[in-house]
Parts: structure tokens; sequence; C-alpha cells
């Protein structure tokens, strides 16, 4: 009986220590983990970088580059062409509410782009600047703005210059002015424009009187061409019709003042619909 109460003992004691490893050995690993990286030092944060393209060089400082460049946006969005607000960077709703309009074809507004565009460039052109001072950025700024100015604020060349008549003329084979675009614009921002109370809904009453507006003047636009003689050539005014009907404003054709406006289909489409068209 002796011998057996010993090995019954020693195997009580393996037991017990064989139970402490299993418990102890993870609350020490645990503990030795959470040492380690509570003393350890982590990574030292990294200086904030700043890109120095992005940087103003100090010709562009000197030169008042910066500030003819914000005047010529600011004049753009918010003084000739405030039918595209929706499209500058940043424009917030309540800026988009101040300043939309629709695109104004009136002989009087179309001369006074016109003649801002010019006044502009020549006040860009006048800066004494050493563009070997200046950053790529800054030297590709100066260049497209003044292909921009040159353009009246286009890239097309001639169709929105005043003097050259193009504005009597109508939508031309590609349906690329201004007047093709009037309800794209104002669907671009019709959501600011939501009513919340009545004098908002008189706002918005107000903006739908100026699309007409639009429309009515163009159409005198139009007249004015055709009694001076200034008019295209029968197959580029068909070809302009066609776009106009079909693919700018094909809901409003069908169904007049019930229709509702769809966003144009995308180029490919107007193209194959063009070779269709003129087959």
């Amino acid at each position: 009986m002796g011998p057996q109460v010993r090995m019954s003992g020693r195997g009580n004691s393996r037991q017990w220590l064989s139970n402490l490893m299993i418990i102890g050995g993870p609350i020490l690993v645990c503990i030795s983990l959470l040492l380690l990286f509570t003393l350890t030092p982590g990574p030292q944060p990294k200086a904030a970088t700043t890109d120095s393209s992005c940087i103003i060089s100090a010709e562009a400082k000197r030169s008042n580059l910066m500030e003819t460049l914000k005047k010529i946006e600011t004049s753009y969005f918010h003084i000739l062409y405030p039918e595209n607000i929706f499209v500058k960077s940043g424009a917030t709703p309540e800026e988009i509410r101040q300043f939309f309009r629709p695109w104004d074809p009136t002989p009087a507004s179309l001369k006074s782009k016109t003649d801002e565009a010019n006044t502009l460039r020549a006040e860009l052109i006048k800066l004494k600047i050493n563009r070997t001072l200046l950053k790529l950025r800054e030297r590709k700024a100066i260049y497209v703005a003044k292909q921009i100015l040159l353009n009246n604020f286009g890239w097309a060349p001639f169709t929105k210059n005043y003097y050259t008549g193009d504005w009597m003329l109508g939508p031309d084979f590609f349906c690329w002015q201004p007047i093709c675009d009037v309800f794209y614009n104002l669907n671009a921002v019709i959501s600011a424009f939501k009513p919340r109370n009545v004098s908002d809904l008189r706002k918005l009453d107000h903006l739908f009187q100026q699309h007409n507006h639009t429309f009515d003047r163009y159409i005198d636009n139009l007249k004015l061409g055709v009694r001076t003689g200034f008019v295209r050539q029968i197959e580029a005014c068909r070809a302009g019709i066609h776009d106009m009907h079909y693919l700018k404003y094909w809901n409003i054709f069908l169904y007049n003042e019930s229709g509702k406006y769809s966003t144009p289909c995308h180029f490919e489409q107007r193209s194959v619909q063009r070779l269709v068209f003129l087959q």
C-alpha cells in the first residue's frame, strides 16, 4: 500500500505541474508581448510634405499672374457664362443659386462677352513676366488662358465671337452652340433650386421664364440672319435642325410642353445617327 500511495502523490504533482504550464504559459506569453509593445518606441510620425509643384512661384506672385487668372475664372463663371457655374471646382449649392442663369443670346450680351474676353486677354499679355522663372504648370496656365480668351472662352474659333455673326446662323452640323446645351445645364443644377417656401418657388418660376426668353431670343437671332442674308447652306441647316430635334431635345420635340428632358446620347451614338440621317 505504501508504494501505491507514493505513486499517487507523484501523479498528482505531475498533473498539477501540467495544469500550471497549460494555464500559466499563455498568460506569461501575453504579459511578455504586452511589455514588448508597451516599452518599444513606435514609429516616428513623418513630417508633412507639400508637393513643390503646387506652390506658387515667386515670379507668379510678383507679376500678379495668379490674381489675373483668378479674375478670368471669376468673370467666366459669375458674369459671362453663369450657365456653366456647376462645372466650377468647389461650387456650392448656394453659389449655384446665386449666380446661375441660362445662356443669354441677346446681341448686346454676346457683344459684351466678346469685348470682355478681348480685354482680359490684353490684360494678361501686358503682364511683365519672366517665364523662365515660372513653373511648368504656370506657363501652361498662361498658354491655355490666352487660347481660351482668343476664342471667347471656348475652344472652337469664331463660334462665340460676336463680330463674326455666327450667332445668327443657328445650330451647326455638330450642334456645339450654347443653345444646344441649355437644358443640359439646367438639368445639372435643378436640384439646387428645390423650393422650400413660396419665395423659392417664385425664383424657380422666374428661372423657367428666363429659359423661355433664351429660346425666343435665339429664334429672333435666326430671323435677323435671314433678313440680312446671313444663313448657312441648306444641308447645314437641315443637319442643325435634325440635331436639335432628334438628339438634344427629342422628347420636347415630340410632346411639346409635356415632353420630359433626357440627357443626350454619347458622341459615338450621335455620329452613327448623323451618318444614317445623311444617307
